[in-house]
């Protein structure tokens, strides 16, 4: 099979002649407790499909060797039987490897920066990562006991801070490097770790993928963003300019954007219909109280189809903050612009009429008032 394999590639060297940038991928290694055991050198045409390019078995010491044509500048991943990647990039055409079948994340690699480099990006980030997890672990059990609000608030900042740093070590490693595998690999593992959302990597895409047309790694990943985009776009408005809207109160008074100019504004979409949507709105009502005087409003937008019961609820539970109707539901002008197809939803846009937050929920709000406007 070896001596097929050899014939096979040697074929596809002379047919690469024509092609300069394919090239014959050479991996050397030694895996430490791995004697006469599978390993499987893989590629990603996306990243959850992948794409088997060579494997072999490693002898009795463990070492193997791996070749393919490969493109340049592609992310590789020698697996095991178990599963587990140690991940390389094309950028050389010798690449040499030691491994320890017990612990994935040591390794060394010799030959190929790019991958020392993915290397290091993958051990500093999972250990920034654990440190948030355990911040997050002792914010969650702080807020069950009875401390003062100043001591967990002390937590929650260093929570947000930490969280600042992981996403920062992702956007300042990503913009550090030309070379597009590692870009790949950063806004990959950065959104596996939730590191970064979705929309900062997809906005990342589109300009990358013009600077590397023939990276088909980072086209493949900016067309899974793209389906995520679709099914729910809402994601993708903040940072972006709100839509503007005019829409009749109960007095059948219009309201406009112009209302709330150089304010902080929270457009809350609910449904009169729902109990714990109801509460949501009264706890909204007790925040409005607090901010209605610091340059904070609040537009409680009902979802609705009868007017009759949304303007019974709203004066049964007596909701100060402006409320409008559009009996239309999700199929009007403002729910289809905001993209809203359920309830409650919670959009809050700054003076400067960008979207700052989607999706937030009121805990999340009274800290975010709070950091916006002391």
């Amino acid at each position: 099979m070896k001596h097929l394999k050899f014939i096979f590639i040697i074929i596809l060297l002379n047919w690469s002649c024509n092609n300069s940038a394919i090239q014959l991928l050479s991996v050397d290694g030694k895996i430490k407790h791995y004697a006469h055991k599978k390993i499987t050198l893989i590629t990603f045409e996306n990243s959850k499909t992948p794409i088997i390019l060579d494997s072999t078995t490693t002898d009795h010491k463990g070492r193997f060797n791996l070749q393919t044509i490969y493109q340049p500048n592609e992310l590789l991943a020698i697996k095991t039987e178990d599963g587990l990647p140690y991940w390389i990039v094309s950028d050389a055409q010798n690449i040499e490897v030691t491994l320890h079948a017990n612990n994935y994340k040591s390794y060394t690699v010799q030959g190929s920066k790019a991958s020392e480099q993915l290397h290091e990006f993958v051990n500093k980030l999972d250990k920034l990562v654990n440190e948030k997890i355990n911040k997050q672990i002792l914010v969650d059990s702080l807020s069950k006991q009875l401390i003062s609000d100043s001591l967990l608030s002390i937590q929650k900042n260093e929570l947000k801070n930490l969280q600042w740093n992981l996403k920062q070590f992702c956007k300042l490693s990503i913009a550090k490097t030309n070379n597009p595998a590692l870009k790949y690999f950063f806004m990959f593992y950065g959104l596996q770790t939730h590191a970064l959302d979705e929309k900062v990597v997809f906005k990342q895409l589109a300009v990358l993928c013009d600077s590397f047309p023939k990276h088909k790694q980072l086209e493949s990943l900016k067309n899974s963003l793209s389906i995520a985009v679709k099914s729910d776009p809402k994601l993708f408005l903040v940072d972006s300019k709100a839509p503007v809207f005019s829409i009749l109160d109960s007095s059948k008074k219009a309201i406009s954007f112009t209302n709330f100019n150089g304010k902080f504004l929270l457009l809350n979409f609910w449904s009169s219909s729902n109990i714990a949507q109801r509460n949501q709105l009264k706890q909204l009502n007790e925040i409005y109280s607090i901010y209605k005087d610091k340059n904070f409003d609040i537009l409680s937008i009902s979802v609705d189809t009868s007017k009759q019961n949304w303007l019974y609820q709203i004066k049964k539970d007596s909701i100060v903050c402006k409320n409008v109707i559009d009996t239309l539901g999700f199929k009007s002008k403002l729910a289809k612009d905001y993209y809203i197809s359920t309830t409650p939803y919670n959009i809050l846009i700054h003076p400067n009429k960008n979207i700052i937050a989607v999706d937030i929920k009121t805990d999340q709000l009274k800290d975010k008032l709070k950091e916006l406007i002391p």
